[in-house]
């Protein structure tokens, strides 16, 4: 009997889209907004969704489902969600993913701790994610394209940073970013974001990223 497939293990990085909101015909209008402005961006993007900060009994996954299957977004999973909204979930045939992945897919494995920061001692590939838990990223190296980059507290790259670089992801609103070249995908900072469309004019340039008045601001330095 031939072998008709393989189980094989593999490390992906996912973006992780935060629901602010039950009322998922406002989601579907400001996605639909978002997606106007960066269409490459959205388009057939596999996504977490992360629903622990709805103020709710349920939700209607089934709808949400089809908002984001609308709107070309493909729903890998649903994280943050009560016990008591599992059997609905699945329901709609989506994937419980409450545990955050935590390890560090490093080239090389040169990664040391120093004072509460993570330092990554060379440059990062594309499809590797590091995440800096409770502390800053020191990233001594370009971070490139398809890569993701992550810390509760500040992100530092000496280099080009053409991936992704979240800061603040555990809600710190001072959290900044600093990097020797902005050429990036996307950057977060407490989950207020921007993508390359808007940020492309400071490629070039010596840069920091800080929230002021829950509004992201990037400037040259």
């Amino acid at each position: 009997m031939g072998q008709s497939f393989k189980l094989k293990g593999s490390l992906f990085t996912l973006s992780v889209l935060q629901l602010m909101t039950a009322d998922l015909e406002a989601f579907d209008a400001d996605l639909k907004a978002k997606i106007q402005l960066a269409p490459k961006f959205f388009n057939c993007t596999p996504m977490v969704i992360d629903v622990q900060a709805l103020k709710v009994d349920r939700l209607d996954f089934q709808k949400l489902k089809s908002v984001l299957q609308n709107n070309q977004v493909i729903a890998v999973g649903i994280k943050g969600a009560p016990t008591t909204w599992l059997n609905e979930i699945r329901e709609a045939h989506l994937a419980v993913m409450n545990e955050p992945v935590k390890s560090d897919k490093k080239a090389g494995g040169n990664a040391s701790t120093e004072g509460g920061s993570k330092i990554i001692s060379e440059p990062v590939r594309s499809g590797q994610r590091i995440y800096a838990e409770g502390g800053d990223l020191i990233i001594i190296g370009t971070v490139s394209s398809g890569a993701e980059i992550l810390a509760d507290g500040n992100i530092h790259v000496y280099g080009s940073l053409r991936g992704r670089a979240l800061a603040g992801v555990n809600g710190n609103k001072n959290a900044r970013i600093f990097c020797q070249q902005l050429a990036a995908e996307l950057v977060s900072i407490a989950g207020h974001f921007q993508l390359f469309e808007h940020i492309a004019e400071l490629t070039h340039s010596l840069t920091e990223i800080y929230l002021k008045q829950d509004e992201l601001i990037i400037a040259t330095l």
